[in-house]
């Protein structure tokens, strides 16, 4: 093999090498937007819930979508689950006049909500 001969092979693998140095770089920069994009999915505090606002057991409540902030990752509405019973219940001090409406509400109120996970209605300021 001649000197040239292997001046042009060292000249090609380093060609090789700089191409699969930007190859897996472009992969892992794809991975770490992906896996930035799913964080930011798994942090949305959006969820879909039941919200009985008249605290009158003799009207259904409404399945709302609520989050805990105005710019949370919006969710596609899920096929509402079956409507829990609701227990007549007394509204207990309304607290939502203390509650500034954070930036892109108009109102907050008070209002049951049902929470699934514990199974029971909870009393939550809801802002809209």
């Amino acid at each position: 093999m001649t000197e040239e001969e292997k001046l042009r092979r060292r000249t090609d693998d380093r060609e090789t090498n700089t191409e699969r140095m930007i190859f897996i770089s472009v992969i892992v920069a794809a991975l770490m937007i992906v896996g930035a994009l799913l964080a930011r999915q798994a942090d949305a505090a959006c969820e879909w819930s039941w919200v009985d606002d008249d605290y009158d057991t003799s009207t259904d409540p409404i399945y709302v979508e609520t989050c805990d902030r105005q710019w949370d990752t919006r969710t596609i509405e899920p096929i509402a689950p079956i409507q829990p019973i609701q227990s007549p219940r007394l509204r207990s001090i309304d607290q939502s006049n203390l509650v500034i409406p954070p930036a892109g509400t108009a109102s907050c109120d008070q209002q049951l909500t049902y929470d699934s996970r514990r199974r029971q209605w909870i009393e939550q300021i809801i802002c809209q």
